[in-house]
């Protein structure tokens, strides 16, 4: 497996539904553990290095081993 993170696709996934009681938005993060044992945040994940992506910001992560989590955080807007 290999991962891949994007801003443009993080933002564009986002459903903007959920929100905290103070009206932020809750965003989706979601979490792989890499083949060095280190947790990486990724947007996509590919059964091979060929990505087919039209996503221009697209960075590759690395090889993935196994999926960790899917995590929820409140957005603030000054944190991009």
């Amino acid at each position: 497996m290999h991962g891949w993170y994007s801003k443009k696709q993080f933002f564009r996934k986002q459903n903007h539904k959920e929100f905290d009681d103070n009206g932020n938005f809750i965003y989706q993060h979601l979490y792989y553990i890499d083949i060095n044992d280190n947790e990486v945040e990724v947007t996509m994940v590919t059964d091979t290095i060929n990505h087919g992506s039209l996503y221009n910001d697209l960075i590759y992560v690395g090889e993935l081993k196994y999926f960790l989590k899917l995590s929820k955080k409140v957005f603030f807007s000054n944190e991009f």
